[in-house]
């Protein structure tokens, strides 16, 4: 199951970004059984990275985790210099060290506030970072002290 379609691909990023990447045969038209096959190896990537952290597969996929696919999907479905481009290399880049940040456990996927679990019913994404969970572990606690930055300098 591919976290992502061609229609969220077009709506993020628009109709001529996604065919000049998605055009392969060069009609001016996205491939769609080519485009289709590499969304579903690029879920199964995700796949890769979130296992033992989430419930595969996911039944509700967060807005996030759907920006980052395409970011990968977009970079894979252009091949050659005439269609690549150093923004989507530099989307590609962020999207695996998201990834892998998700795989270290330094981001967990969370739905409508709670952690991702397959009892959970998914109206909302977002993402909760480690930082905002030591923010939380903090709070009211003094974030800056003479024994927590003892060292830096």
């Amino acid at each position: 199951m591919a976290y992502f379609t061609i229609d969220d691909a077009v709506g993020l990023y628009g109709e001529d970004y996604v065919t000049v990447s998605a055009d392969r045969d060069n009609d001016g038209e996205i491939d769609t059984e080519l485009a289709e096959g590499m969304a579903e190896i690029v879920s199964a990537e995700a796949d890769s990275y979130m296992m033992g952290r989430v419930p595969l597969p996911l039944e509700n996929v967060p807005l996030d985790l759907k920006m980052h696919c395409i970011d990968i999907w977009i970079y894979r479905m252009s091949p050659d210099a005439a269609t690549s481009s150093i923004m989507k290399e530099k989307r590609f880049d962020a999207a695996i060290k998201w990834f892998e940040m998700v795989a270290r456990g330094q981001i967990k996927l969370t739905y409508g506030g709670e952690a991702a679990t397959g009892a959970n019913k998914v109206q909302s994404a977002y993402v909760v970072t480690a930082n905002q969970a030591l923010s939380d572990q903090l709070d009211g606690a003094r974030r800056f002290s003479r024994k927590r930055l003892a060292g830096l300098l």
